[in-house]
């Protein structure tokens, strides 16, 4: 029999079969990595409902008819957002700035006036929305006044959280307006010298006084957060199948 043949038919009897043999280092790295990213997705689903949960709320508010400050509920998650039409004066000669507030990638201002219903019976602190910074920091937007008494829609500003601060939180200047890096319900109290209802009143489109709008229902939205969770649960999967090509090793053996 030539040598030829007699090598064919030995390498047609040895069989070719896949070993799983892990690489120590890899094993461990998978290990780590693996849950970590599947966490992730799962908290980025988790923001996604908290999100929607958050919309759905909203829009529900806005839904309602505006109601006056003693129709409204006292359960925080049902204030959230709820329309409220008050008549009063704003305070012009002591407006309070909020700092570092972005808009459309531009520096600017939140501007907070003490309103006085025409009751009497309550201080209210309104935000009439954002002004542009000047280039100069020690230059001061000037603030067009809201002359007489008026009436006003706006919607109860809740927090989620707290204010991130990129300072210590201490009133600017001697003079009015005042440059402030949150709004501390405390504080608010002690520049203006009066009891104030505990949040915040943002001002809708078109009505007195009111300036630019720069809020945002969520700063996030949950096709985002859809999409974020997509990502890590595909850097996930890409890693599993990395570590299992990798771990798998081909071998020959005798039939």
């Amino acid at each position: 029999m030539p040598e030829w043949a007699g090598s064919l038919i030995s390498k047609e009897k040895r069989q070719r079969f896949f070993r799983f043999k892990p690489n120590l280092k890899l094993t461990a790295l998978a290990l780590v990595m693996f849950p970590l990213l599947c966490a992730l997705g799962f908290w980025q689903l988790g923001r996604m409902a908290e999100k929607q949960k958050i919309l759905e709320q909203l829009e529900l508010q806005q839904r309602l008819s505006p109601v006056s400050m003693e129709e409204l509920p006292d359960q925080l998650e049902q204030l959230r957002g709820r329309r409220v039409k008050i008549t009063g004066e704003f305070d012009n000669d002591r407006v309070i700035l909020l700092d570092n507030r972005i808009m459309a990638g531009h520096a600017g201002y939140e501007v907070l006036v003490l309103f006085r219903t025409a009751s009497g019976a309550r201080n209210l602190w309104l935000n009439r929305g954002w002004v542009a910074a000047d280039g100069n920091r020690q230059r001061l937007p000037e603030i067009a006044p809201v002359v007489g008494q008026v009436t006003v829609v706006g919607e109860i500003y809740v927090p989620y959280g707290a204010a991130i601060l990129l300072g210590a939180n201490q009133a600017e200047g001697r003079d009015w307006p005042k440059v402030v890096q949150a709004a501390e319900l405390s504080m608010l109290r002690v520049l203006w010298g009066v009891e104030l209802y505990p949040h915040q009143i943002r001002l809708l489109p078109e009505q007195p006084g009111v300036l630019q709008r720069p809020w945002t229902t969520v700063n996030v939205t949950p096709e985002k957060h859809l999409g974020y969770a997509v990502q890590w649960f595909a850097l996930a999967a890409a890693l599993l199948l990395l570590y299992l090509y990798s771990s798998c090793v081909v071998e020959e053996e005798a039939a």
